[in-house]
């Protein structure tokens, strides 16, 4: 899945360059070059985000740790927003493929097999759908041999054309030279550069997803970059040259690849047959390239959530509910954007490119910081990966200024409206989980206050005697009102308490890693805090301590160990009930506990929720 993003690119990048250009498309000679070369430089850099981040995460978390939280929530919002530009785009340019077989251009009829195709996708995902290995290989492999076939034959036939293409490039500079100057071409050229930049948005979903990838993940990144980076660039690169050798020109209800197969072989029955073909396996690389849409997108939501830019529930990412929720989202949001932009690939691919060339930029960005202030490498290494992680950024930069200048008539005014409207959303998320934030504190001074370290006697834990297992959240405050709520509501009847906490990281990347012995020190305490105060009023108590990056999943595994150990168990967690019944903190609070209750359900477990009001 992760090869056909970057690979899908190619069959709406080159096309939007192309045309960009307008009555001076014999430009696009240089174009043929500047692509293949940033597509190599791109994939380079983001090399070093694969062996920095091998969990996973990319964009987001390079601009987190490297460049700050806010840095990171700007690189976050535009991966999300990429996710579902890729499944917008994919979609429409896939339909655009197959419609172009027939000739047919009525938007009304496309929108409606936009929508059908979404919500097939949609419901196939929410069943748990999983890529089959074979049906992804027969269509990359089809797209492959009949493109490499069909570029190769293009060129062969046509390679007397080269002279007229050259010539023409340098003709045309010429006479764009004398009349308007050597400002206007450079102009020209970036802004037909920056509109092909759908070309490279595949690139980042390797460091992105990284964590899907087999053992050991870092070669595998590289090796797969490598292969993409091969493959993009050739087939970008030779596709624009079938334009400028064909002399292709837009056919209404065909896309341009569909004009310059059908021109090249269209005119016998054969001829039309592979071109049709050839269409066909594009659709169904395209929508395999949809699909990863709705692979990814829920695990930048996890990341996310974890920071507290996103509801807290989105980093259970093994909970099917949650995982759903975040399926549908990404599907109606990419529905509504081809709504809103008319199904319009031209408008998709300018905000796509905002969007992706913004992640980019603030990661490479990130890099450059790392590399400039790392002492691990020598100077001469740290040099020259400054030299091409600094080619990147400014490539990057140049695509992102020269998108939103030169097309914001066009469709970067939608991008940056959704840009705008997502961060405020995460923002006034954060700030809520700052407020009840400091609720909590006050819930945590009032009933853990500072204790004096003494050693009191430790009782057994008999495990034929009921134990209640209190599930701690990072509020000790909250878990101690559920210890005095078991205690006041069954007098008597326990006499072990066990506590169970998860402490949360979101990767396992060089920087989490320098942070895991703080976060289990701190964890650590707060349990040794609760099994003081059960030994000093008789009770006999003990804590399990775990850390990982999705608390439910782990609790799961936890609860099927303790459940032998302890079969007499009864498991309780906690609801916040906050002032005022604010439906922000309703949405942020609560759903972890619902979703591992039900899990334990499953599993013929008892588990009550008790509720834990909290004040102003």
């Amino acid at each position: 899945g992760l090869g056909a993003d970057g690979l899908s690119s190619s069959c709406y990048g080159p096309q939007q360059a192309f045309l960009a250009l307008g009555t001076h498309q014999a430009l696009a000679w240089w174009l043929v070059f500047a692509t293949a070369i940033t597509v190599f430089i791109i994939a380079f850099a983001y090399n070093h985000v694969i062996s920095l981040f091998p969990n996973g995460g990319g964009g987001y978390k390079v601009a987190t740790y490297l460049l700050g939280p806010y840095a990171g929530l700007v690189a976050g919002v535009a991966l999300i927003l990429d996710y579902i530009l890729t499944i917008a785009i994919s979609v429409a340019s896939g339909n655009q493929a197959l419609f172009s077989i027939f000739g047919y251009h009525h938007n009304a009829m496309i929108q409606l097999c936009d929508t059908i195709v979404i919500f097939l996708l949609i419901y196939l995902n929410m069943r748990g759908m999983k890529e089959s290995i074979k049906i992804l290989m027969v269509i990359f492999v089809g797209f492959m041999i009949l493109h490499a076939g069909l570029i190769i034959y293009g060129i062969g036939v046509h390679s007397d054309q080269f002279t007229r293409v050259y010539d023409n490039a340098g003709v045309t500079f010429a006479g764009l030279k004398d009349q308007w100057g050597l400002v206007f071409i450079t102009a020209l050229m970036l802004h037909a550069y920056a509109q092909g930049g759908g070309t490279y948005t595949g690139l980042e979903a390797v460091s992105n997803n990284v964590n899907m990838l087999e053992e050991p993940r870092v070669k595998t990144g590289q090796w797969v970059m490598l292969y993409m980076a091969i493959a993009l660039s050739l087939m970008a690169g030779g596709i624009l040259l079938l334009y400028l050798l064909w002399h292709v020109h837009p056919v209404p209800g065909q896309t341009l690849n569909a004009t310059v197969f059908y021109q090249m072989i269209g005119s016998s029955p054969w001829g039309h047959a592979t071109v049709s073909i050839t269409l066909m396996f594009e659709a169904g690389l395209l929508f395999v390239a949809a699909n990863t849409g709705f692979l990814g997108g829920p695990s930048v939501l996890a990341n996310m959530a974890v920071d507290q830019w996103v509801p807290r529930a989105f980093a259970s990412i093994s909970s099917r509910l949650v995982r759903q929720n975040g399926i549908i989202f990404l599907g109606i949001a990419a529905l509504v954007l081809i709504y809103i932009t008319d199904g319009r690939v031209s408008i998709l691919v300018v905000i796509y490119s905002m969007c992706v060339f913004l992640a980019f930029m603030l990661a490479l960005a990130g890099l450059c910081r790392y590399y400039w202030s790392s002492t691990k490498e020598k100077w001469q290494a740290r040099g020259a990966y400054l030299l091409l992680i600094g080619t990147g950024t400014l490539i990057c930069t140049v695509i992102f200024v020269f998108v939103l200048m030169t097309s914001f008539e066009k469709g970067s005014w939608i991008g940056v409206l959704l840009i705008v409207a997502a961060l405020c959303l995460c923002w006034k998320v954060a700030r809520a989980y700052r407020e009840s934030g400091r609720m909590l504190e006050s819930l945590d001074e009032s009933l853990c206050p500072e204790v004096e370290n003494e050693q009191y006697a430790e009782p057994p834990m008999d495990p034929n005697n009921p134990i209640a297992v209190i599930f701690v959240s990072n509020s000790p405050g909250v878990a101690m009102h559920t210890l005095l709520n078991i205690i006041r509501m069954f007098p008597d009847h326990y006499k072990s308490f066990l506590f169970v906490s998860v402490a949360l990281i979101d990767s396992q990347s060089f920087v989490a890693k320098q942070q895991i012995e703080a976060l289990q020190v701190k964890s650590q305490k707060e349990l040794d805090y609760f099994v003081s105060f059960c030994h000093k009023h008789g009770y006999a108590a003990d804590y399990e301590l775990n850390v990982a990056v999705d608390p439910t999943e782990q609790i799961k595994k936890s609860v099927k160990k303790l459940s032998e150990r302890f079969p007499h168990a009864t498991y309780f967690a906690s609801q916040l009930i906050f002032p005022g019944g604010s439906w922000m903190q309703k949405v942020l609070h609560g759903k972890t506990a619902l979703s591992i209750q039900r899990q334990l359900y499953v599993m013929g477990l008892n588990m009550m929720i008790l509720p834990v009001r909290v004040k102003i």
